[in-house]
């Protein structure tokens, strides 16, 4: 007998309406470029990150994240084209087969960012909550980023991928 692997219902949700007080190309080079700032702002939730390119605008990365309280191995490929879209999808374990959309919409000296979720049904508020927490977690280090703006050294640690608390952005749930 061959056992059936257990089918998983997944839903589509959308976290609209963010808008961050810095121009796009700030934004960008704060999750992009930064160094200093943003690694600051996940160091309680995101740890032992390891990346790899895999072209010039795809690498697949390993970490751990905190979701649900817990520290959880994920494993992902993004895809960042700047200056307007990032495509995050995981493999593996509870996560298999997440995707996220991440989109940067210029607002003049403001940006809006919408994200938008293929998830499994019983882990779609986790993720809610993983990305309010990315908010609360990159509020204070892009306002410290833009205050320090001068000196932005492009990153080599992390190619610079910040997933789903990771996702670097402020975060509005619906």
């Amino acid at each position: 007998m061959t056992q059936k692997k257990k089918e998983t219902e997944f839903v589509y949700f959308e976290d609209r309406g963010t808008v961050l007080d810095a121009p796009l190309d700030v934004v960008w080079d704060f999750i992009l470029k930064d160094n200093k700032f943003h690694p600051k702002a996940h160091h309680n939730t995101l740890r032992k990150m390891r990346w790899k390119d895999l072209n010039e605008i795809t690498g697949q990365g390993t970490c751990e994240v905190v979701r649900g309280g817990r520290w959880t191995k994920m494993r992902f490929r993004m895809t960042t084209i700047r200056p307007f879209v990032r495509i995050s999808e995981e493999f593996g374990g509870r996560y298999d087969a997440q995707k996220m959309v991440f989109l940067y919409t210029p607002k003049g000296k403001r940006t809006a960012v919408d994200v938008f979720v293929q998830t499994h049904k019983e882990v779609a508020e986790e993720i809610r909550q993983t990305l309010a927490q990315a908010h609360e977690e990159d509020l204070p280090m892009l306002h410290e980023f833009l205050r320090n703006r001068k000196g932005v050294r492009k990153s080599t640690c992390l190619g610079h991928v910040c997933i789903s608390s990771a996702l670097c952005i402020h975060s509005e749930l619906l």
